[in-house]
């Protein structure tokens, strides 16, 4: 049986909703660390929206490993499918009050893409094989993805430049 990806793609749409309604309402309400190794801050929210997708994934799909920033779980590759999640992208945003961060919640199945979300406050990209959708609350919620959009394209620019 061919598996076309749409419940993978709305579970993905579904969990990032919301995992990025709960980074919210946490935002400037938890400690913050350093991850060390020069890895950058982490916060109480990330290992709490880590430990929602986490779970709820596991449910959904128990067989599917799932490979997250924070906790870096051992994962045996290779495998034929893999959940691959940040649980807030854009921690030092978060930190400082921003609304320039995102969840991203994708699945990859023998090493492609088949369905996936990016949630920033305000706005929710996902899909799966069947195409892309995206949705907006707000105004503000389009202006961040542009923000956060012309942030990676400037920072992949300085990397290029840099090599």
């Amino acid at each position: 049986m061919h598996n076309d990806g749409v419940r993978e793609a709305e579970t993905a749409r579904d969990l990032a909703r919301e995992a990025i309604r709960l980074a919210s309402g946490l935002q400037g309400r938890v400690a913050v660390r350093d991850k060390g190794g020069g890895h950058g801050p982490v916060t109480e929210a990330d290992l709490a929206v880590e430990k929602l997708l986490l779970e709820k994934l596991a449910l959904a799909f128990p067989r599917d490993p799932v490979l997250s920033e924070e906790t870096r779980a051992e994962v045996h590759l290779p495998v034929r499918r893999i959940w691959c999640v940040d649980p807030i992208d854009g921690t030092r945003e978060y930190v400082n009050g921003l609304e320039e961060y995102a969840v991203h919640v994708g699945l990859l199945e023998d090493g492609n893409p088949v369905a996936g979300a990016v949630a920033l406050p305000g706005c929710l990209i996902w899909g799966g094989r069947g195409g892309v959708r995206i949705s907006a609350a707000t105004g503000e919620g389009v202006e961040a993805l542009l923000r956060a959009m012309a942030f990676t394209l400037d920072a992949a620019r300085a990397r290029e430049e840099a090599a």
